[in-house]
C-alpha cells in the first residue's frame, strides 16, 4: 500500500509540475491557430497638410505590424517630400 502511494504521490507531482508548462504552450499554439486564420484587416488611410487638403490616401493592411509600419513610414516620408520638408 506505501508503494502504491508514492506511486500516487509521484504522479501527480509531476502533473502539477508540467501544468504551467503545458498552459503556456497550449495558449501559444492557440494563438497561432487563430493569427493564421484570421481574415484580413484593411485600413484607409489619408495624410493631409496644414490646410486640410489630403496629401496621400492608401488602403493598408493592417494584419501584420510589419506590413503596416512599413507602409505607414513610406507614405509619410513621401507626404513630407512633397510638402519639401526632407
Amino acid at each position: 500500500m506505501e508503494n502504491v502511494m508514492g506511486e500516487v504521490a509521484k504522479i501527480l507531482l509531476l502533473i502539477v509540475a508540467c501544468a504551467p508548462i503545458l498552459y503556456w504552450l497550449s495558449k501559444i499554439v492557440t494563438s497561432f491557430v487563430l493569427y493564421k486564420l484570421s481574415p484580413p484587416h484593411y485600413v484607409a488611410m489619408q495624410f493631409e497638410d496644414k490646410e486640410g487638403n489630403v496629401r496621400n490616401s492608401k488602403v493598408v493592411d493592417v494584419s501584420k505590424d510589419k506590413n503596416f509600419y512599413a507602409v505607414v513610414a513610406q507614405i509619410y516620408k513621401n507626404s513630407q517630400h512633397k510638402e519639401g520638408n526632407t
